[in-house]
């Protein structure tokens, strides 16, 4: 099960910063931004509680469409439950219907690809992309 966030819970924190620190993610975001940004509503972040698996997401316009922006985040890494990629992608579908996105652009390492390119993402620059009908 996912649940949408408001606050960032220390569990949800462990992920976030394991992608804080061992990715350039870390040159964009840190903890802080990152409450401030659901503070003010520009950020959502969910967490799948078995697995410990937590990401946040933001929207981005261009003339042409409305883009669910989304980082592969992390986990826990004491939580040893595998993530379930499958709810966590009809979550991120869900979101981007409901907030009016015609695409989901996901960044992260090269190594997402074996996990995204089977739920119908493509590699794009590393960004792995998916549109919503």
């Amino acid at each position: 099960m996912i649940i949408v966030l408001k606050e960032l819970p220390e569990v949800v924190k462990k992920g976030l910063e394991r992608a804080i620190t061992n990715t350039t993610f870390g040159e964009f975001w840190d903890l802080e931004s990152a409450q401030e940004g659901l503070n003010m509503g520009v950020l959502g972040c969910f967490h799948q509680i078995e697995s410990g698996y937590s990401g946040i997401f933001t929207t981005r316009e261009t003339p042409l469409s409305r883009q669910l922006y989304f980082f592969w985040s992390g986990k826990d890494p004491l939580n040893i439950t595998s993530i379930d990629f499958e709810e966590v992608n009809t979550f991120l579908v869900n979101i981007s219907k409901e907030l009016k996105c015609t695409h989901i652009v996901c960044e992260g390492r090269t190594g997402w690809k074996k996990i995204v390119e089977p739920l119908g993402y493509i590699l794009e620059s590393h960004s792995y992309i998916k549109g919503i009908a």
